[in-house]
């Protein structure tokens, strides 16, 4: 019994002793925050995440392990490269995603596939489709950056053994979003987020939680990054509809602002670049802008610049003259939904060669990343 009751105090004694945690102030805990998801050359950790209340019946949940080589600045992709592996506990089935700078590629291992994109092109869409809410607090990275234009603040700490956590509350009415994004007030990484949704005026969380986060300053390779695959994988371009690089393009007719009918076998024996844009489009303006540019820079060469206009209830005539543009301004609608314009949104670009197969297209616009990238493939194209 004596022995029993030393232990205890032993026990006692040994927590007593811990350092206590003081609450950070909401400055603090945010900037330390950041840095512990974007300094360390590697950040590895496990997660898991499931709905609750009613949006148990329509999450499905995820468990599994996330590497990630992080970029300091501000993204819309904050990591240079990232591996996702996860299993759902309820329907069994698996993510395995990864980032290698620009390209993204999922494996699918029901059908034995290898799907791959690049961000110029479908990889964004491939990563938002497939990646769920496992890199949750790399998505929400950007909301911790600009905490002061959110007005975040602090809730109440909450003791979890002997951590203490603090959340910091995004409450934004007017976008329908609500997040507490708990940080361990010790070490600075985040511990858990928690996410708010709304249904028939009912709410329901969304919980995310990390647990074994460590960093490392050993240099990444793009190898670490790659997923495991067989020999006998098939390896497929990443598509939602629209041709695939390497497909011969879809033999489209549609007409110009004058009523002219015109066919992409008119422009046989050119390179053909396809923009589809609108003038409610502000990425468009940009990426048309270059595109002049190039235009110019191209002339009496054996290219035509198509700008076919999607979903545009403005004046694209008007824009056209008003910026001295010289593009072949044709209507895109009636042929938007061959190249899948419908679920890529604008800008979407296609480059075709002399004999109409797809070399390259991209969507969205990266500036002059995408301009580069542009330039080079049809200068190739051209043998100059």
């Amino acid at each position: 019994m004596k022995k029993q009751i030393c232990l205890i105090g032993l026990a006692i004694i040994v927590f007593s002793c811990q350092p206590r945690v003081e609450p950070k102030s909401l400055d603090e805990l945010v900037q330390n925050a950041i840095q512990k998801l974007t300094s360390a050359s590697k950040v590895i950790f496990d997660f898991s995440y499931h709905g609750e209340d009613w949006l148990a019946e329509e999450t499905v949940p995820y468990q599994g392990n996330i590497e990630v080589t992080p970029l300091k600045e501000a993204a819309a992709f904050p990591f240079e490269n990232m591996k996702i592996n996860a299993i759902s506990p309820k329907t069994k089935d698996e993510i395995h995603l990864s980032k290698i700078g620009q390209d993204i590629f999922y494996l699918e291992p029901a059908s034995n596939t290898l799907w791959q994109s690049n961000l110029r092109s479908l990889g964004g869409l491939l990563y938002s489709q497939k990646v769920q809410f496992c890199a949750l607090p790399y998505q929400y990275l950007q909301l911790l950056q600009q905490y002061q234009d959110f007005n975040a603040k602090l809730g109440e700490p909450i003791k979890q053994g002997l951590n203490l956590l603090q959340p910091v509350i995004f409450d934004i009415p007017q976008e329908g979003f609500y997040a507490e994004i708990y940080i361990d007030a010790a070490d600075f990484h985040v511990e858990k987020i928690i996410t708010r949704q709304e249904k028939d005026s009912k709410h329901a969380n969304l919980v995310y939680e990390i647990k074994n986060f460590k960093t490392s300053e050993k240099i990444a390779s793009a190898e670490d990054f790659k997923i495991k695959i067989s020999e006998n994988i098939i390896k497929r371009s990443y598509t939602v509809g629209g041709p695939s690089i390497g497909e011969s393009a879809p033999d489209w007719k549609t007409s110009d602002y004058e009523g002219k009918e015109i066919m992409l076998s008119d422009f046989a024996g050119k390179v053909v670049v396809m923009d589809f844009w609108a003038t409610w489009c502000q990425p468009c303006h940009n990426a048309l802008a270059a595109m002049s540019q190039l235009q110019q820079k191209l002339k009496d060469k054996p290219v035509v610049f198509l700008a076919l206009t999607f979903q545009d209830n403005g004046k694209p005539i008007d824009y056209m003259k008003e910026k001295g543009y010289q593009f072949t301004l044709l209507k895109g609608d009636p042929i938007a939904a061959e190249f899948a314009v419908d679920k890529t949104g604008l800008p979407t670009l296609y480059i075709l060669d002399k004999i109409g197969k797809v070399v390259e297209y991209e969507v969205g616009y990266l500036g002059n990343e995408s301009d580069q990238h542009i330039e080079a493939i049809i200068t190739r194209l051209l043998d100059l």
